[in-house]
């Protein structure tokens, strides 16, 4: 089990993501103990939290299922569409068109979350 008290702060003091959520990302694919390390560290997602996991150098898959991880298994939390846009970015990096488009359709799907129209434009689709 890993050690809830040291991992309580998400970020350390230069603003860099806490050592301890960086190791449990690493693990190369997401398996069930990665979902179970993440519930251990008691993380308060928020959008910040997302947005930075996304734009740091993991593999994309792991970025997409924290990203699904997040957002299904956090009652108190939606993503937003800054949380979508670094996401549809990760996407578009790695050419992945069709997941983009299905991206871009859970989020017409979703009452929660509205695009305004700069963000839209960034989409070069």
């Amino acid at each position: 089990m890993l050690n809830s008290e040291r991992c309580r702060n998400l970020y350390t003091r230069d603003g860099m993501l806490n050592p301890e959520l960086v190791r449990v990302l690493k693990i190369p694919n997401w398996e069930y103990h990665t979902a179970e390390y993440l519930y251990e560290l008691r993380l308060k997602v928020d959008h910040r939290l997302v947005r930075s996991v996304l734009e740091m150098d993991f593999e994309l898959d792991i970025k997409i299922q924290f990203f699904k991880w997040t957002g299904a298994t956090t009652k108190m939390f939606q993503h937003d569409s800054s949380s979508y846009m670094v996401l549809i970015r990760c996407l578009e990096e790695a050419k992945l068109y069709s997941e983009i488009h299905t991206t871009i359709q859970d989020v017409l799907n979703n009452t929660f979350v509205r695009f305004s129209l700069p963000q839209l434009s960034e989409l070069s689709l």
